[in-house]
């Protein structure tokens, strides 16, 4: 750590940068340990609403860092952040991973259980009296914010919530059964003792030289041959077990 007093703007910056990697993970430590958790395994409704949570909120964290991630680095840049601009790439590689996972999602489907959250969570419905109603879904690597049209809404909210079994319990079998590398990414950034020497480095900005812990993330696109055994390449399940397993008492 630096002994130089930091300027205001590095302080912003710095704390801007934490945010990023904190909003994501104050979600999922908030929702994922009933989705994997044994004692669960019979509360489909509870697990079916908590999903519908995590999903919302990871949805709401990526769309964040998209939106203000390149007026970031225009900042950190300026004031010759090194640190900031370094963690800004690894943290952009992380939100690529949220990205892919919801792009898992079909748009009808991300737009239902949106609305289901915005009920269940507001007690109330979103726009509901606005000829256009705001969506957002995963398309193509990307985030996506569209504008369309009460009437349009309504028949997607129809066709979904008429199917003959739940989407939502569905979806989230679908979802919590794909793999991916973002739930061993996430859980590892969510471990305080990775997480605070990465606090470290932030706080050095043009005194960086480079990071105590190296995470490599993984592309989106790549995919390890199932004979590697690749235990980072984990559906939410397998990293449940894992997970639990360290929780066991050691005899």
């Amino acid at each position: 750590m630096t002994d130089r007093k930091q300027s205001k703007e590095e302080i912003d910056v710095l704390n801007r940068v934490t945010l990023f990697c904190a909003a994501t993970n104050s979600v999922t430590s908030a929702w994922l340990l009933p989705l994997y958790h044994p004692d669960f395994e019979r509360e489909f409704e509870v697990r079916d609403r908590i999903f519908c949570l995590l999903i919302s909120g990871l949805t709401d964290s990526a769309y964040e860092y998209k939106t203000r991630v390149n007026d970031l680095k225009i900042r950190a840049k300026k004031i010759n952040s090194i640190s900031c601009l370094y963690y800004l790439d690894m943290f952009e590689a992380y939100t690529a991973l949220i990205i892919d996972l919801l792009e898992q999602i079909p748009r009808e489907e991300m737009i239902a259980l949106i609305e289901l959250r915005n009920q269940w969570l507001h007690g109330n419905w979103t726009e509901a009296h606005k000829e256009k109603r705001t969506v957002y879904f995963a398309k193509d690597a990307k985030l996506v914010k569209e504008k369309i049209t009460a009437a349009e809404y309504a028949e997607i909210i129809r066709s979904v919530f008429s199917r003959p079994k739940d989407f939502l319990t569905e979806l989230r079998d679908r979802i919590c059964n794909y793999r991916t590398f973002f739930w061993a990414n996430d859980r590892t950034l969510g471990n305080p003792e990775i997480f605070a020497p990465i606090h470290q480095d932030l706080m050095l900005h043009s005194d960086f030289k480079g990071p105590r812990i190296v995470l490599e993330i993984a592309a989106p696109n790549f995919k390890p041959k199932p004979e590697e055994n690749n235990r980072r390449f984990l559906s939410l399940y397998e990293m449940g077990k894992i997970l639990l397993a360290k929780l066991e008492p050691r005899e």
